[in-house]
Formats: C-alpha cells, structure tokens, sequence
C-alpha cells in the first residue's frame, strides 16, 4: 500500500513503509533535525508514533511539529496523547500551553501551565523556565490591552 492510499484509507502507516518492528529514534531523530520543514517533521513523528503507539516522545514530536506547522488542533491532540502516556511530561505541558495560547483557548493553557508550575515550583526544568516566560509575556501582553488596568 502507498503512503498516499494509507493515508486515504486511515490505515496504519508503519505497514505502508515496512517500518513495523523498527524502532522509532531515527524516524524521532529526522523529526528534531527537521525543524525548520514543519510538513517532513510532522510526517517522521507521525510514522515513528505509527512505529511505536506508546512512546510519549514521538507524541510530543509530533505535537511540537504540527504547531510549527500552525495546524493547533491537530497539535493539541497529540499533545494530549502524549501526556495520557506521560502526564509529568514538562515539556508535554508547557507546549501544550503554548498551543493553547494560540488557539485563543485561554482557560485550558492555564490548566497546562499551572500543571508546569506544580511539577516544577522551581523552574529547574527548561521548559519550567520556558513557561514562566510565555505566562509573564501574555500577561503583559493583556496588560497593555486592557484599558485602565493597573500595571
């Protein structure tokens, strides 16, 4: 089957590409090289989540990839994914938040980010950090627009 007619068909991939059995850290290695051509990184995350269902990382990748991409929804749920095998995944919650952010779905990023906060109070972790920044930014962002509120 082509990858084309698997796609078509919502059938698996893996099976598509003889990948069934591999191991997925060269598709999730192609995946991280690939930042900058969001459509091939998508492409390796989802082929190494094929690959292996129950690795949170290939989740993420994948999430982290579709977001690059701009396509939020899409990365939300496989962020989600990743946290359902993993949900003291920083950097799962702190991207998720972000993905949120853009979304415009305000409520459940600060769900995310306040998961980040309690699985790291001391922003020991990257992406811990990396939170507290996006948190501080979007509040000043709505700061400013906001009229008469305080500073």
């Amino acid at each position: 089957m082509s990858i084309a007619a698997a796609i078509v068909s919502q059938e698996p991939l893996a099976p598509a590409l003889h990948l069934k059995g591999r191991d997925a850290g060269g598709l999730k290695r192609l995946c991280r090289e690939q930042i900058h051509a969001p459509a091939v990184a998508a492409l390796a995350a989802l082929l190494a989540v094929q690959v292996a269902p129950s690795d949170a990382e290939a989740h993420l990748l994948h999430g982290l990839a579709l977001a690059r991409g701009k396509q939020f929804a899409g990365a939300a749920e496989a962020l989600r994914c990743s946290l359902t095998i993993d949900d003291t995944s920083i950097p799962a919650w702190t991207s998720l938040g972000e993905v949120l952010l853009e979304a415009l779905d305000y409520r459940a990023a600060k769900v995310a980010f306040e998961q980040v906060m309690r699985l790291d109070p001391h922003a020991l972790d990257p992406y811990g950090r990396r939170a507290r920044v996006v948190v501080a930014k979007t509040l000043q962002r709505l700061k400013k627009a906001t009229p008469g509120s305080p500073s």
